[in-house]
């Protein structure tokens, strides 16, 4: 799952346009619906941690929710 655009949580923790996401909270996404359903599912968390790729490095970045 490429990053096509970043608003919000995800640009204050600094993702960028052209990462690929690997994981949010620990599994494995393949597409942009389960995406959102692991978003909703980890929603009452103040921060998940979103496994990507940018180039060849792999990085856990820490999303802050609710603000």
């Amino acid at each position: 799952l490429v990053v096509q655009q970043v608003s919000g949580a995800a640009e204050k923790a600094n993702v960028q346009r052209g990462d690929v996401v690997l994981a949010l909270g620990g599994e494995k996404v393949n597409s942009i619906d389960q995406f959102a359903k692991l978003l909703a599912k980890h929603s009452n968390e103040k921060s998940i941690a979103l496994l990507i790729q940018r180039g060849d490095r792999i990085l856990f970045v820490p999303i802050k929710q609710g603000g």
